[in-house]
């Protein structure tokens, strides 16, 4: 793998990172915080059953998003490209894919919300 090759792998993983980053705080993090402000829990091991019930609800969640915002989330989220790519590909200005995945993911948590989302 070449130096170029190494530094874009390293800075799809660096933008994974904060897009999952924001992601977690914007969707998973406050509804986090309600779940242990009502019980605490003691350290487990984490249940395989609940994380596929975790990654369910967000699938579901996501579905539930406009094509627009979904897309945007997909591109850019779990694909890890940059938004310069995803404007390229979608044939709109790079800011307004910025602005997509910010109301993308209010929309998501929403949407957690409205399914009585409860954490992990």
């Amino acid at each position: 793998m070449t130096d170029t090759a190494k530094a874009r792998r390293h800075d799809r993983i660096r933008r994974h990172r904060r897009l999952r980053k924001r992601l977690h705080g914007t969707a998973v993090r406050p509804r986090l915080a309600d779940a242990a402000a009502v019980e605490e829990r003691p350290d487990e091991e984490e249940d395989p059953y609940e994380r596929a019930l975790l990654a369910w609800e967000i699938e579901e969640a996501l579905r539930r998003l406009g094509d627009a915002h979904r897309e945007v989330l997909v591109e850019t989220y779990y694909r890890c490209r940059p938004y310069a790519e995803v404007a390229a590909q979608l044939g709109v200005p790079e800011g307004t894919v910025k602005s997509r995945v910010y109301y993308a993911l209010r929309a998501l948590r929403n949407a957690l919300e409205e399914m009585g989302f409860d954490g992990p």
